[in-house]
């Protein structure tokens, strides 16, 4: 990228995490929707070397609204996709902290139970009193 005084590498690579995100479509178009998007930030930031990152979300628009147009572009329902794909985000959450919750209680039940039911071996031994014959 062009290092400009008023745009940080931090900023940049916030903003295109967020059009990774916002994105509904696969890997290899997300990578490549980027690749391309990088590359026209970078030569507006070589023809406007003075730019803010403001001027940057004003000439490109922000992560959600870019996410939508290529959405439009390629004919898939935006608003549908984006649902969809919040939905199962929350899904694979839930099912993972419930998942967590299941192991963590298992565990204190085990650990418990071993607890209680350990047995404990011990020796005695039995001297001869020095009886002699």
């Amino acid at each position: 990228m062009a290092d400009t005084n008023n745009i940080s590498e931090k900023e940049l690579k916030k903003y295109f995490r967020k059009i990774r995100r916002s994105l509904v479509c696969d890997w290899k178009t997300k990578n490549k929707i980027l690749k391309d998007l990088k590359n026209d930030v970078e030569e507006y930031l070589e023809q406007n070397p003075i730019s803010s990152f403001k001027n940057i979300t004003e000439h490109f628009g922000n992560p959600e609204t870019i996410a939508e147009e290529f959405a439009i572009s390629s004919g898939i329902d935006y608003v549908k996709k984006s649902r969809i794909h919040k939905a199962l985000k929350m899904i694979v959450i839930i099912f993972l902290i419930l998942a967590s919750i299941f192991t963590i209680a298992t565990s204190i039940v085990i650990i418990g139970n071993n607890n209680r039911t350990a047995v404990y071996y011990y020796e005695e031994s039995v001297d001869d009193f020095g009886i002699i014959e």
